[in-house]
């Protein structure tokens, strides 16, 4: 079975099938999903938590599987409450750098087949001046607006390797780039390879991108959390709250109210108190997985009282 729109999302209990079509539909679905290393799928009858699930990404030029797992269920219920869609969010268990680099360099038109991969830059023509140029456009506007990943062309969740490759490339770029532009546009290509150089230092620094991202906006806390040892868990937090000094003791508030419900089986009530304590607290792992176990329940109970009333 296959559900088709511009991004489909379809989830059996083995298979996920994204129908992108087209170059332009695939970037924009790696743009807001698969960069970050997994996705939510659409679905009326999800798979049970920790699923494993293959998905396959299929355009006109080729098609590429990946492995996923399931780690979280946003039941019709819930959704309905929320205004949003039911279905599940999906973690890949194999996005290593080389898939992503297939991936992107399709995305990019350095590949005419999704599943060939491009690992040698484009040649040099004569209109590399307009791409030195839409890259200092690029770079400058990031710097800007404080979007230092917009300013490269990376996801905010890429990895340092991902970063080093994009950074050696716009390096490569605006280097090679003074026997095609002017002088004056050559003088604002050297200011932006000072730029990213500067970029370069923040983001793969751990702890200072940590600080940018945390500061900007790019938790993707159950991502991260997905993938990190306790330690990093730990150091997530650590940084967050640092951040966000006030947010501890508004989160605190919340979990005392969570664990209360959750101590009279209302499970309701304490799921909406656990998802509010953690806008405060998003980088609360055990806190995610009681969410879970509630969420869990709070299904089950609801699932009886359906089944009762349809006797």
């Amino acid at each position: 079975m296959t559900v088709r729109r511009q991004h489909p999302r379809f989830v059996t209990s083995q298979r996920v099938e994204l129908q992108a079509g087209n170059r332009n539909a695939l970037r924009a679905l790696w743009m807001a999903d698969i960069s970050k290393g997994g996705l939510f799928v659409e679905t009326d009858d999800p798979p049970p938590l920790r699923q494993p699930v293959s998905v396959t990404l299929s355009t006109e030029d080729g098609e590429l599987t990946l492995s996923a797992e399931v780690v979280h269920i946003l039941d019709t219920a819930a959704a309905a409450g929320g205004g949003g869609k039911p279905g599940v969010g999906l973690q890949f268990v194999d996005l290593d750098a080389q898939t992503r680099r297939r991936i992107e360099a399709y995305v990019e038109g350095l590949s005419e087949a999704l599943d060939v991969a491009a690992t040698a830059p484009a040649a040099r023509t004569g209109a590399d001046s307009h791409a030195v140029l839409e890259v200092i456009k690029r770079v400058l506007q990031g710097f800007e607006q404080e979007d230092l990943y917009g300013a490269i062309g990376v996801p905010p969740l890429a990895s340092n390797e991902e970063i080093e490759v994009r950074l050696r490339k716009i390096g490569r770029l605006l280097e090679g780039s003074t026997e095609t532009l002017t002088a004056a546009q050559a003088s604002r290509a050297a200011h932006v390879r000072g730029l990213v150089r500067r970029l370069g230092a923040l983001l793969l620094h751990p702890d200072r991108r940590l600080d940018y991202d945390l500061r900007h906006g790019h938790l993707f806390p159950r991502e991260r959390l997905a993938i990190a040892d306790d330690t990093e868990r730990e150091r997530l937090r650590r940084v967050w709250h640092r951040n966000q000094p006030q947010a501890l003791a508004l989160a605190e508030k919340h979990v005392s109210l969570a664990v209360r419900y959750e101590g009279v089986m209302k499970y309701k009530e304490a799921v909406e108190a656990a998802n509010e304590a953690l806008k405060h607290d998003p980088f609360n792992h055990e806190l995610w997985k009681a969410l879970d176990t509630w969420q869990e329940r709070l299904n089950l109970a609801e699932q009886r009282i359906e089944d009762a009333g349809s006797e």
